[in-house]
This record gives C-alpha cells, structure tokens and sequence, in this order.
C-alpha cells in the first residue's frame, strides 16, 4: 500500500471528525500528533490546524481530545488550536497558537490545555450609561517563549461577560462597549475599544466594567460640484491645515474611523464616536478620475475640527470653495 495511503487511512480511524482542509501531500514524512484538553477534561471537536510552508493541514479532535497530523518535511510550524462556539447560548472563540519543529524518525508531540488557568475576569459593558447587548472583551496572553493565547466573548443582554479558565500573569484585556458578531469581533477591536494591561492570580475572579461615553454631530455640506464624488472623512485629533499632498491624503485614510461617499449637497450626521476631538474633511474630486494620481490633481478638500461629547450635538458646516 502507497505509505501517503497508509497514514491517510490511520488518521481516519483515528479521528471520526471530518478533517476540515486536507492538502493532497504526494509525501508524509513528519508527524504532528498529541492530546488537547480543556480543564481536567478531554477538548472534543477542537479544530487544529498545522501551518508549515507546504501550506495548512487541519482536522478536529477526536471523543479522547487526540489528534495527528502530517506534513511532507522537517522545518518550523505553527500549530493553532481553535474552539469556535459561535451558536452557543454565550458565543466564545478561543485560539491558542504554538511554534513547533517538525522531526523525521519520531511524531513531534504537542499536548495542551486551551484553559491554561484557573481565573477569570468579568464585567459589565454599558454606554452612556445604558447595558449594551453583543459588546465584545478579548483576552490576549502569551503563556511562554512559544505559546500565545486569546479568547473572546460577547456580552449578554445585561450587558455582563466572563472569561474564564485564564492563566495567572499580566495579559491585555480589550473590550468593545458596540454591539458585535462574533467573527467580525477580534478584527475591529483595535477601533473604538478600550485596552488595557491586565495582572491575575490563579483563581482569581478580577472584575472590570466599562462605560464608553459617545456622542455625534451633524454637518452641512455644500459646493459639491455635478461632475464629482465627494467622500465625508472623520479623523481622531484637531488638524490645523496644512498642504494637499499624497501623504496627507493617506494618513487621513489610516486614521479614519467613519468614511462615507456624497454625491450631492446634503445634511448628514455622523452617529457612535467616542467622546473627544475630531477633524471632519470633506473632498471632492472629478468622478472620472482613474487613479490615485488624478484624484490628487483634481480634489478639493475642507476641514472643520469637531468636539464630540454625549450631551450635545454639534452641527458643522464644510463647504468647498
């Protein structure tokens, strides 16, 4: 029997979960295999997923937590390990990450525990004053020299979440007083999110509440011309002018946390922003720009600065001369 044959037919028998994504390796010459639990118990269903540079093999754990995995030659990997609970009463996603090097001769064996801990953190998420259902904290940590770990919730409809089964040590906490999916989460924590360093205890019950202050403004738009697009732009901090340039004109792209394209003079308003300074750009330029240099040759840009607080509603005007 063909040997690839062989240990396709072994990791069958031995994991009755389907694999997820197999590559068709032509050659298995290392073995990744070992045992993932959670707690004191067996991890089921965990998906594990070994990154080399012949591309990913992934399958999920077996009833005893056991999985293997091939890959056709010694070299670095990464091992992740996910759990994905997103239709759970409380959606959590946890992954744990391991850089490992594959061996000939001897299976590399990783075991591990993706609730490395004993303690916990918990809270609530309001805004501006008000529970907010679907908020979102994460947990990053790096358990040693080779292991990362992070695990995210969302909050109920009192606005309360809880990690647990967290290591002892200092980790960062981010949480998002916005109402979220799940797997859009972890990706727009960086965004309107407080953040924060984070020391735990084995057993450990740390509680942290969070009530983001937000507020909105209006803005009226004028000289918007017939033959142009315009794009409403809002930036963190006060700006005090300066020239039209292309670095300009990509750092507000960067820094922006709201962006919405115009195409005619109108009213609108900017809602959900973090208590603070803002500078609110409006360009336009000609809609049969066909690149970034044309558009640069072609805008016309105004600026007001905004300061946004949850009592009040400013309202601007940008108009282009």
């Amino acid at each position: 029997m063909n040997v690839a044959i062989a240990i396709v037919l072994g990791l069958a028998q031995l994991n009755p979960h389907p694999a997820l994504v197999s590559p068709q390796y032509s050659e298995v010459d290392c073995i990744v295999e070992g045992r993932v639990s959670e707690g004191d118990r067996s991890a089921t269903g965990v998906e594990v997923r070994l990154s080399s540079e012949h591309g990913v093999a992934r399958m999920r754990t077996d009833d005893t937590g056991n999985f293997r995995l091939g890959v056709p030659s010694i070299g670095n990997a990464m091992i992740q390990f996910v759990r994905d609970e997103t239709e759970a009463e409380r959606p959590t996603y946890l992954r744990m990450r391991r850089q490992t090097t594959t061996q000939a001769v001897h299976a590399t064996r990783v075991d591990i525990n993706i609730r490395p801990g004993t303690a916990a953190i918990e809270g609530v998420l309001r805004q501006n004053g008000k529970p907010v259902s679907n908020g979102a904290a994460l947990l990053e940590a790096e358990i040693d020299a080779t292991t990362t770990y992070s695990i995210c919730t969302l909050t109920d409809a009192n606005g309360a979440y809880r990690l647990e089964g967290l290591p002892a040590g200092t980790h960062i906490l981010t949480l998002d007083a916005r109402p979220n999916q799940l797997s859009v989460a972890i990706a727009r924590m960086h965004k309107a999110s407080r953040q924060r360093s984070v020391t735990l205890a084995d057993g450990e019950v740390l509680k942290h509440d969070y009530d983001r202050q937000t507020g909105e403004f209006t803005a009226q738009l004028k000289g918007i011309g017939a033959d142009e697009v315009a794009r409403v732009v809002v930036v963190p901090g006060e700006f005090a002018g300066g020239k039209l340039s292309a670095a300009l004109i990509r750092g507000i792209v960067e820094r922006a946390v709201h962006s919405v394209e115009v195409l005619r003079d109108r009213s609108v308003i900017v809602p959900d922003l973090d208590v603070g300074a803002y500078t609110v750009y409006l360009a336009a330029f000609d809609r049969r720009s066909g690149n970034f240099t044309s558009v640069l040759k072609t805008m016309r840009l105004t600026f007001a600065n905004v300061q946004v607080r949850p009592d009040t509603t400013p309202s601007l005007l940008l108009a282009l001369d």
